[in-house]
């Protein structure tokens, strides 16, 4: 799986988007679930997380099974409002900084690498 951001830095006002690729590297089809409770994206400034993709979910959100034929990927692509969360989804959380983050995106405890990203 990969995640890549759609540009190096984004400016004040637009908000950032995430390239999400689940790869099959076997030799036949799988099914992945990659609902809310089995995937995530994680935003993060060094060790202060600003953002979760399972913090303000539903929680009876729908799974998603995608059936991926051997050596296939499938894609899809997510955006980030620049709001900050927290476990729980409390209200009045700071809003993020100008600054350098990363994003990870993991489905069913596999993660991926870090996609850099500026916030401007």
């Amino acid at each position: 799986m990969a995640i890549t951001a759609t540009a190096t830095s984004f400016a004040e006002g637009s908000d950032p988007t995430f390239d999400l690729t689940v790869t099959n590297t076997g030799t036949v089809a799988c099914l992945v679930e990659a609902g809310t409770s089995q995937s995530e994206v994680l935003i993060v400034s060094g060790s202060d997380r600003i953002w979760s993709s399972r913090d303000c979910a539903p929680a009876d959100a729908a799974s998603n099974q995608l059936l991926i034929d051997a050596g296939d990927s499938h894609q899809q692509q997510l955006g980030w409002d620049r709001t900050r969360s927290a476990e729980g989804c409390p209200a009045g959380q700071p809003s993020p900084n100008p600054g350098t983050y990363s994003a990870t995106f993991t489905v069913q405890g596999a993660a991926s690498a870090p996609a850099v990203f500026g916030l401007e």
